[in-house]
């Protein structure tokens, strides 16, 4: 129900507590701060992901020769 009514892409605000409940209540600019700051960690994380499967390919696909030693 949450995918097709696409409440599920609303971010979760957290409850006021007390008096303080307009402070509670995150501007734009740090919604847009932190889904900017998370979105970069997980684009981060994909790259790391990617170029350590590029390492492997690259070691599997590697002649599997021996290096030779001079004597």
């Amino acid at each position: 129900m949450m995918r097709l009514t696409g409440v599920g892409a609303l971010p979760l605000l957290p409850m006021p507590t007390g008096s303080d409940a307009a402070s509670t209540i995150p501007t734009e600019e740090q919604m847009m701060a932190d889904t900017t700051r998370a979105t970069q960690v997980l684009y981060e994380k994909l790259k790391r992901s990617q170029d350590s499967a590029a390492v492997v390919a690259n070691l599997l696909a590697a002649p599997d020769i021996a290096p030779r030693t001079t004597r």
